[in-house]
């Protein structure tokens, strides 16, 4: 009688280094979804979190009849991690909530509310150069005309014709914008751009043009 031996099945070398490559690229991925998960849930409670300090204020507001001058970390019930910092100015009050690793989201009573710290200037350009913060800092349009957003609504921006058209923003005291440290954003749709061209421009007569 023959006899004939088992054989042993298994995997290769690149086999199994194939296996190991697919598993490395599945953790890679689950892990930036994960991330990506995550900081979209503290960006929802920061601003959950103003919201919610901004409709403590307005409770402030209910009990003296105005808004309070100042706040102390009583008075606002956040979650934890997450600070305040609040301004009132005249009749308005602007209050941001800040997280070291999420950054920070603010809310005025102006109805102004967005990304980033309480802004000392907040320019809709929709129609006109009002300041919707709570410092306005109120412009002067001078030749520039209503025109449809990004979002295709009427009226809602601005045109300009890079050359005579502009804002003209008072002067903001450097205690108020916080020198040396400095933002400036701004949603623009360039018809076409020159060397000497500006969006905003401190130094010359015309701020933004």
């Amino acid at each position: 009688m023959k006899r004939h031996g088992q054989r042993t099945s298994g995997f290769t070398i690149v086999e199994l280094l194939i296996v190991i490559v697919v598993i490395a690229i599945l953790a890679a991925i689950t892990i930036v979804a994960y991330n990506g998960v995550q900081k979209r849930a503290q960006a929802s409670v920061l601003v959950h979190d103003a919201s919610s300090a901004g409709a403590q204020v307005e409770v402030l507001k209910a009990d003296t009849g105005t808004y309070p001058a100042s706040l102390v970390s009583s008075d606002i019930k956040l979650s934890p991690g997450n600070t305040f910092r609040y301004k009132k100015v005249n009749q308005d009050y602007c209050i941001s909530v800040d997280n070291t690793q999420t950054g920070s989201y603010f809310m005025s009573s102006t109805g102004v509310r967005g990304v980033g710290p309480c802004p000392i200037a907040y320019y809709k350009l929709d129609g006109d150069a009002k300041d919707n913060s709570i410092y306005l800092n109120d412009g002067t349009n001078v030749a520039a005309t209503s025109t449809t957003d990004k979002n295709g609504k009427s009226n809602a921006a601005l045109a300009f014709n890079g050359t005579t058209s502009h804002i003209d923003i008072p002067y903001i005291s450097a205690q108020n914008i916080g020198q040396p440290q400095l933002t400036i954003s701004a949603w623009v749709k360039p018809v076409s751009f020159t060397n000497t061209a500006a969006i905003v421009n401190r130094n010359a007569p015309y701020l933004l043009w």
